[in-house]
C-alpha cells in the first residue's frame, strides 16, 4: 500500500449513481436496526443523510476506501455495516492511516487486512498510538516475538487490539508463568491458540485446569502440560463437550479413568475432535461392522486417523472382532 491511497476519482463505479441505500439494498427495517446500533443521537440523525450519499467511492467516508482499495464485495460491505454502522461515519483517511500502519509494520497484505476487517469491523476504530503499537511491541518485547509471528496472531485474532497489554494480556501471560510454563512456553501456547488472553482467569482457565485435574485424577503438572500444548482446552465445556466424552470412552469404549488420562496427558488434541460428527459414527459403523470398539486399541482410529485411512482400516478389519 505504501501509504498512498488509490486516487477516488479513478474508481470504477465512478458513474455509479446509487445511494449507499440503494446499493446495498437495505431495507427500512435495516436501517432502523442500524439506527438503533448507534448510541450517538448525532449520528442517529445523520445516517439518513451517510446513507443518501452516493455510493461511487467519492465520498470522505470509509465505504468509498473499502470499495475502492480493497474491491471489497457489496456482501462484505454490507456485513461490516450491518455490525458496525459506526463505519459509515469514519473518515476514510482514518482507514488509510490504519491499513497502512498495519501493512507496513507487520507486512500485512490486503488480503489478510480485509479478512481482519471482516472478522473485527471495530479494528480500524483503534488508533496506532494508543493500540495497535503497544499490542505489537509487547509481543515482541515480553514473548520475544518475530514480526511475523505477531502478524499471524492478529491476523487470526484481530480482537487483541482491543486489550491493554499491560493489563489483562500480562496479567493472563504472568499467571501461566506462575504455573511453571516458561515465557516461550507462553508464546507457543498463544501463537496455537490466540483466544488464550481472552478467558477470564477466575471466571474460565482455573475452573478448567481445576475440572481436568478432578475428572482425570491428574496432577497439577500433568494438567499444564495438557493445556500448554492443546490451549484449545480452555475454550471447551465442561458440560456440553469434555464431560459427555469422557462418560463415552468408559462407558461405550471400556476405558479406565486411567486410560483416558494417559492418552489425554500423551496427546490431549485427542479432546478436540467431534463426538456426536466423528467419534460416535464411527464406533457406530465399526458396531454395524462387527468390530468391537475399545479405546486401547482403536482411539486413534475414532479420532485422529483421516476418513480414507478410517476406511481402509474398516475394510481390511470388517468381522475380525466379533461381537
Amino acid at each position: 500500500m505504501g501509504g498512498k491511497a488509490t486516487d477516488l476519482g479513478a474508481s470504477p463505479w465512478k458513474t455509479d449513481s446509487r445511494s449507499v441505500r440503494e446499493w446495498l439494498g437495505l431495507s427500512e427495517r435495516e436501517i432502523d436496526k442500524l439506527r438503533g446500533a448507534l448510541t450517538s443521537a448525532s449520528r442517529r440523525n445523520l445516517l439518513d443523510q451517510r446513507l443518501d450519499l452516493l455510493a461511487n467511492g467519492q465520498t470522505d467516508s470509509v465505504l468509498g476506501f473499502l470499495r475502492v482499495e480493497f474491491r471489497m464485495s457489496k456482501a462484505n460491505i454490507r456485513s461490516l455495516i450491518s455490525r458496525h454502522p459506526q463505519l459509515l461515519f469514519m473518515p476514510r483517511q482514518q482507514a488509510v492511516d490504519r491499513c497502512s500502519w498495519l501493512s507496513e509494520t507487520l507486512s500485512l497484505s490486503k488480503k489478510k487486512l480485509v479478512k481482519m476487517l471482516l472478522k473485527f469491523p471495530r479494528l480500524f476504530g483503534y488508533s496506532e498510538k494508543g493500540s495497535y503499537a503497544p499490542l505489537v511491541e509487547w509481543f515482541r518485547s515480553y514473548l520475544g516475538m518475530d514480526t511475523r509471528e505477531v502478524a499471524r496472531l492478529v491476523v487470526r485474532l484481530p480482537q487483541l487490539f482491543s486489550f491493554k497489554p499491560d493489563e489483562n494480556i500480562e496479567d493472563t501471560a504472568r499467571f501461566l508463568e506462575s504455573l511453571g510454563l516458561s515465557r516461550k512456553e507462553v508464546c507457543k501456547m498463544v501463537l496455537l491458540h490466540p483466544e488464550t488472553f481472552s478467558y477470564s482467569i477466575e471466571e474460565k482457565v482455573i475452573p478448567m485446569l481445576e475440572w481436568l485435574q478432578k475428572e482425570l485424577r491428574a496432577s497439577p503438572d500433568e494438567v499444564i502440560q495438557m493445556v500448554a500444548r492443546y490451549p484449545s482446552l480452555l475454550g471447551c465445556s465442561q458440560t456440553k463437550n469434555l464431560a459427555p466424552k469422557f462418560c463415552f470412552f468408559r462407558t461405550t469404549l471400556k476405558a479406565s479413568v486411567a486410560d483416558i488420562r494417559a492418552a489425554v496427558v500423551a496427546t490431549p488434541s485427542l479432546l478436540g475432535y467431534s463426538l456426536d460428527y466423528r467419534i460416535c459414527p464411527r464406533a457406530t459403523l465399526m458396531v454395524e461392522r462387527g468390530v468391537v470398539p475399545d479405546f486401547g486399541e482403536h482411539r486413534w482410529l475414532l479420532t485422529t486417523a483421516s476418513e480414507e485411512n478410517f476406511e481402509q482400516w474398516m475394510k481390511a478389519n470388517s468381522g475380525t472382532y466379533r461381537l
